[in-house]
């Protein structure tokens, strides 16, 4: 058994470091999206990392998550594992899918998304100084074109069909997909979107 991990947006492996697996993991760093690529044709992509010739796990942290869903339609693993994401159209936030739908997205200056640091920490819940400067580093090298089409792509995500048994852990404050949107919560971890690392 492998477990592949997909991180969230402009996150590294890093994320993953103060988790304990039962099985030998494989990170899967993103690969560059192609202009007017729809998620399902990204996703199918992505599986080019992955081994199916032996049986796997998909773990996915927000974004990483929904895009851990639109691989298993393509391949099956043994099951996936969402962290602090979504799994149904209904579950987005309605500012997010306005948002996409109006492609807002696009209007969002670059350096206004590399300044925004407070904002950052406010929605991802970091209070302690190192977790704010691990997320300012994330935000400092981040890929600004991936980042307005992941949003464009997580706003206008019609959901994913899949046979594989899916488990959903979520954070109970979290403020981007907030507990009063979401339903059929497996796991409840009491903290923000940090939950990975804070509560790992």
């Amino acid at each position: 058994m492998t477990i592949y991990l997909l991180s969230g947006l402009g996150a590294g492996e890093e994320i993953f470091k103060y988790l304990k697996f039962p099985y030998p993991t494989v990170f899967i760093p993103w690969i560059d999206h192609v202009k007017n690529e729809s998620l399902n044709d990204y996703a199918m992509r992505m599986t080019k990392a992955i081994d199916t010739s032996k049986p796997f796990i998909l773990i996915g942290v927000s974004f990483g998550g929904i895009v851990a869903q639109e691989i298993a339609t393509k391949i099956t693993p043994e099951k996936v594992i969402i962290i602090s994401s979504l799994k149904t159209p209904q579950e987005i936030p309605w500012y997010v899918r306005y948002s996409a739908q109006l492609n807002l997205f696009r209007f969002l200056p670059n350096e206004a998304i590399r300044k925004g640091r407070k904002v950052a920490h406010f929605f991802f819940g970091a209070v302690k100084k190192g977790e704010k400067k691990f997320l300012d580093e994330i935000i400092s090298v981040i890929n600004v074109p991936y980042l307005k089409w992941s949003l464009q792509k997580i706003g206008n995500w019609e959901g994913a069909s899949i046979k594989s048994p899916l488990i959903h852990i979520h954070g109970t404050t979290d403020i981007l997909f907030p507990k009063s949107n979401l339903s059929n919560v497996d796991y409840w971890i009491e903290g923000g979107r940090f939950i990975v690392m804070q509560k790992a």
